[in-house]
């Protein structure tokens, strides 16, 4: 039997094999509430943080040249007292010429 401890705290799809885990064994360590779903094929360990984190580290996971900012930014760095509604991420977008442009995705 596996030793869940061994396991790192976020998982993913490509990283069953190396740890020697099969989906079944994912499921079963979901269904007893050791892991939890963040986002579509990424699995973190239960209790570990907030649905909020949770929604950045699969962010970061998936899209690692994403930053937080705005009133986000502001947020997480106490700048503000204000209680941002949703989170602001921003990625660099690649124009034809090459050249990185700005983006703004609002998530609610």
């Amino acid at each position: 039997m596996m030793d869940i401890a061994t396991l790192p705290d976020l998982l993913s799809y490509d990283d069953l094999g190396p740890q020697s885990l099969t989906r079944y064994g994912l499921d079963r360590l979901i269904e007893s509430g050791e892991f939890e779903r963040i986002a579509p094929g990424l699995f973190l360990r239960s209790g570990l943080t907030d649905d909020t984190t949770a929604a950045w580290i699969a962010i970061a996971a998936k899209k690692p040249d994403a930053t937080l900012c705005l009133l986000t930014a502001l947020s997480l760095h106490e700048l503000t007292d204000e209680i941002p509604t949703r989170s602001d991420i921003a990625r660099a977008l690649t124009l034809d010429r090459g050249h990185g442009v700005g983006c703004v995705m609002p998530l609610v």
